[in-house]
């Protein structure tokens, strides 16, 4: 067993909220700020995204904090190949959600996108696409759960030091719980409701933002995935 750091749940969660308050939120925004921009859909669609991304990261906290407490010693499994592959899929299939949007907006039925009206009750996903940015948006957020950070380093040496897969999961929850939270609550409510104003005051060009939208998230997808670009 791995002799060490002694972390309780209440510490890592207050740990995840000072991560989640600090750099977290600012890391998370070249993800979840273009989806948001590119979506549209009001704030059922915002939370759907923003929940889903949220899940994935708390979700992969609770497994890496998990496998250190099973494994018994504090394993490399934050891994930045798993962030590139997760973050960059998901952010692929998130963009080319958005973008197959907009070419169906934009062979579609004469929409000039002039009416308020028109911007508040946009053209709706279909299940399919609903699944497939729910899914791309859990893959970010997992793939964002596996970028090695210090505080997570902690909670991982004291899940280890546990040596119990229920202790240890308990702590990566508990930071989850704490890390996502203000990036969950700021995204929802604030940049959501900014990108909203923004497709209102844009509303003649709405197919070439969400298309500029989409094309940034395919780009970023595949850079990640080349290791090209590090969050």
């Amino acid at each position: 067993m791995t002799d060490g750091l002694v972390l309780s749940t209440g510490a890592a969660l207050m740990l995840g909220l000072a991560f989640g308050a600090g750099t977290c939120s600012i890391v998370c925004l070249p993800l979840l700020g273009p989806a948001l921009v590119g979506r549209g859909g009001g704030r059922a669609a915002a939370w759907l995204t923003v929940g889903a991304f949220s899940l994935g990261r708390l979700l992969g906290y609770t497994g890496i904090a998990a496998a250190a407490g099973l494994a018994g010693q504090a394993m490399a499994v934050e891994s930045p190949w798993l962030m590139r592959l997760f973050t960059g899929l998901g952010c692929m299939l998130v963009g080319l959600v958005i973008l197959v949007r907009a070419g169906r907006r934009s062979a579609g039925c004469g929409d000039k996108g002039s009416s308020t009206v028109r911007i508040m009750r946009p053209m709706a996903d279909t299940g399919r696409q609903r699944r497939a940015v729910a899914s791309g948006s859990f893959a970010m957020g997992l793939g964002m759960a596996f970028s090695p950070c210090a505080p997570l380093g902690t909670v991982v040496f004291a899940a280890a030091a546990l040596g119990s897969v229920a202790g240890g999961a308990m702590l990566g929850m508990a930071f989850g719980a704490g890390a996502t939270v203000i990036p969950a609550l700021l995204f929802g409510l604030g940049v959501s409701s900014v990108a909203w104003r923004l497709r209102l005051h844009l509303a003649g060009q709405r197919v070439l933002l969400e298309r500029l939208a989409g094309g940034f998230l395919v780009l970023l997808g595949c850079a990640l995935l080349m290791g090209c670009v590090r969050l």
